[in-house]
């Protein structure tokens, strides 16, 4: 078999791109399996909880009726574990539709990951669960480990978490229960000492709508010297009502910068009675061609949100 360099993928002798992720081949010998008891047995339960996520994957969907078989990258006894064996099986996962609730709980420690791609991809995928039409159990235990997570992860699985908690709360999740513990993740993301975790923080607090940590907010689109991280402050004060932060909003979405495509996608959360026809503007292409498609995504998410929030 010739062994991928690049995804670690197994692949047969005569390959000359690998199945998986289409690198070449080129120059590689194909090696021969080792005698049985040699393989790498030191990567622990992690490597454990991969092989049991391909089997789920594979029982459910290669049996799913009408689909072909695909081909899914393999722990290699030459290469060792690979990141990617635990990859694969998470993105298919989001398209099996009956997937047994005890398989999908086990998602949940891949969110602590020490590779962040996995945490990530972990988070995106509890995300999904809990917005699924599911019973409310189920949407629970997703929640809850998403929340958990949001206060006890790091890195990128940390913030994804985080956002993907806050889209739950949005989205009609009757999170009133967990408030304490949304306020306490939301109050130590925004005290870290990285963009991307404060952003996550600010999110959540505004998902949430903790008016109590409005003035911190306040102090951070006043003060803060990355400009990112004011639009950021700006799209969780525009959420829970603060005229500040929606002035902020509203000029840096109509600068026609790429900044400012981010700052229209905010208001597609934004509370103030003027987002929607500021949109409605930018959709028709009255604020230029960039500004058209982000607005008309934000319109139907508006429009998403009010029905589910009736």
């Amino acid at each position: 078999m010739k062994h991928c360099p690049k995804c670690a993928y197994d692949n047969v002798d005569q390959a000359e791109n690998c199945e998986v992720c289409r690198g070449s081949l080129a120059g590689i010998v194909p090696l021969t399996m080792p005698a049985a008891g040699h393989e790498n047995r030191g990567q622990g339960r992690l490597v454990m909880l991969s092989g049991i996520l391909l089997l789920v994957c594979g029982f459910f969907f290669f049996r799913a009726p009408g689909t072909a078989p695909e081909s899914a990258p393999r722990l290699s006894a030459e290469g060792g574990f690979t990141y990617e064996g635990v990859l694969y099986p998470l993105e298919k996962m989001k398209r099996l539709r009956f997937l047994p609730l005890k398989d999908r709980r086990g998602v949940a420690e891949l969110l602590y990951s020490p590779e962040e791609k996995v945490g990530f991809a972990a988070a995106e995928l509890l995300g999904v669960w809990a917005r699924a039409p599911v019973s409310a159990e189920e949407r629970r235990v997703f929640f809850e480990a998403l929340l958990k997570a949001a206060a006890e992860s790091r890195g990128s699985a940390r913030s994804r978490a985080a956002i993907e908690a806050g889209l739950c709360a949005g989205s009609g999740f009757p999170f009133a229960p967990y408030s304490p513990q949304m306020r306490k993740a939301a109050a130590g993301l925004m005290k870290e000492n990285d963009e991307r975790l404060n952003a996550a923080g600010f999110f959540l607090a505004s998902m949430g709508g903790f008016s109590d940590l409005a003035p911190e907010l306040d102090k951070i689109l006043a003060a803060a010297p990355s400009p990112y991280l004011k639009l950021y402050a700006a799209c969780a004060l525009s959420r829970l009502g603060g005229l500040s932060g929606h002035k902020h909003l509203l000029s840096v979405a109509s600068s026609g910068s790429e900044l400012g495509e981010e700052a229209i996608s905010c208001l597609s959360f934004s509370v103030s009675p003027d987002a929607g026809p500021f949109l409605e503007k930018a959709a028709a292409g009255k604020m230029g061609t960039r500004s058209a498609a982000p607005a008309k995504i934000a319109l139907t998410l508006r429009k998403q949100l009010a029905i589910i929030n009736r």
